[in-house]
């Protein structure tokens, strides 16, 4: 397990020379491939590296708090718009990189939720985002903009830009899911609830074409993740759509399986539960392990409705 990071000043932190040349302290997320596969490390990214993994690693119930209040204090001031800006990127950045490396866990992922979410407790000021105003750091800032470049199916780049589908993309591509969803579960920052239904819809509302072994596992894996962790923000938003009237304005292109509407709404909640349970059956296709996710997030839903008071997709 990684040492603990230490937060007196960005100079006082141990550290040894890595391959690439640049002084890093020891620290287990330095070992996770997407960071490994960073060109250079800076003095600054050492640091946010260090304690960011303080807060995955420590066993302290505080830790979460520690990182958010060493991260807000070398934030620079706010009226330095450009170093406070690059000071918010840089911090997302490495994050997203940690969140989404082939080797990542689902423990850090969850270490790195409570991180963001000790971090909307630091009331800092605001702050412009294209020209909209934003508080730091309630509100995040930039953490969605550079999440949005992550957003890389795997299953749709094949032998293009000579990209292929392997394991090692796929778990990427799993890992960016879950700490998306993650996210949008825990209601931080803007969400990306049209990935979600992008996703969801790729696997539940088309018949897989591709031959390609592990890409219908890839795709009905990605979608369940959504559910796992982002099945209440959706719910609710088909709650909201109750009642629909089409303008355009909460268009959601539907898959030729799907003949409701072409939104997020009730009817196709209970599609996709019944799409869930249909592909969790032998004879699907599926691999044992996907089939057994796919109904595990059917059950999930059908008890979100419960907790809901309703019984929706009947």
């Amino acid at each position: 397990m990684a040492q603990e990071a230490s937060f007196q000043s960005q100079e006082d932190t141990p550290s040894r020379t890595h391959e690439n040349g640049s002084s890093q302290t020891e620290s287990g997320l330095f070992n996770l491939e997407q960071i490994k596969s960073r060109p250079k490390f800076s003095e600054q990214d050492v640091f946010i590296l260090n304690t960011l993994s303080y807060g995955v690693y420590s066993p302290s119930r505080e830790a979460a708090e520690e990182v958010a209040y060493y991260l807000d204090g070398f934030c620079p001031p706010l009226e330095e718009q450009e170093a406070a800006n690059n000071w918010l990127w840089n911090i997302w950045d490495i994050l997203l990189d940690v969140a989404r490396s082939p080797d990542t866990t689902a423990e850090i992922q969850e270490r790195l939720i409570s991180i963001l979410q000790a971090l909307q407790r630091c009331a800092k000021g605001e702050t412009k985002v294209y020209g909209s105003e934003a508080r730091v750091w309630k509100d995040l800032p930039y953490l969605f903009e550079c999440l949005d470049p992550c957003f890389n199916d795997a299953t749709l780049y094949i032998d293009e830009e000579g990209r292929q589908f392997t394991p090692k993309s796929a778990q990427r591509w799993l890992n960016t899911t879950a700490f998306a969803a993650r996210i949008m579960g825990a209601g931080l920052a803007a969400s990306a609830y049209g990935e979600a239904m992008r996703a969801i819809s790729l696997a539940l509302e088309e018949e897989e074409q591709s031959t390609i072994p592990g890409i219908a596992d890839c795709r009905m894996q990605i979608a369940c993740l959504w559910i796992t962790h982002a099945a209440k923000p959706l719910l609710t938003w088909a709650q909201e759509n109750v009642g629909y009237i089409d303008n355009g304005a909460q268009y959601i292109e539907a898959g030729p399986l799907y003949r409701g509407p072409e939104t997020m709404c009730l009817q196709r909640w209970g599609f996709w539960i019944e799409r869930f349970e249909e592909l969790g059956k032998e004879g699907s296709g599926l691999s044992a392990e996907t089939r057994e996710i796919a109904l595990t997030a059917a059950e999930a839903m059908r008890t979100i409705e419960v907790r809901a008071g309703r019984t929706l997709s009947e």
